[in-house]
């Protein structure tokens, strides 16, 4: 399984992009599996400007996009809640030091 990671805050040219350990990447696969799996409605990111994280996880089959912004976990067009932030606290520890750095305004 993989796991990579998505700074999405532009438009128009390639976001920041990293990949996650195999350990950190299945818990987050857990978090995420667990916020979805009920059914939910939660506020849609912003159209522009800062749109928090994508997440995709690829396991050689099968590939699922996430999005996580603001307490929101977003798949398929359905938006469901992360009440206590632990998906998005972990995907912004996970973030490397030089786009925490250059995007620290924005987080």
């Amino acid at each position: 399984m993989k796991v990579q990671l998505e700074l999405d805050v532009f438009s128009g040219r390639p976001n920041p992009s990293w990949d996650l350990d195999e350990a950190t990447g299945r818990r987050l696969v857990e978090l995420l599996d667990k916020a979805t799996s009920a059914p939910s409605s939660a506020e849609q990111p912003p159209p522009l400007g800062f749109r928090g994280f994508v997440v995709v996880v690829s396991d050689g089959s099968e590939v699922r996009r996430f999005r996580v912004f603001g307490g929101t976990v977003v798949v398929d067009g359905r938006a469901f809640p992360d009440p206590d932030r632990s998906i998005e606290k972990l995907v912004r520890a996970s973030l490397p030091q030089t786009i925490r750095e250059e995007f620290s305004d924005l987080l």
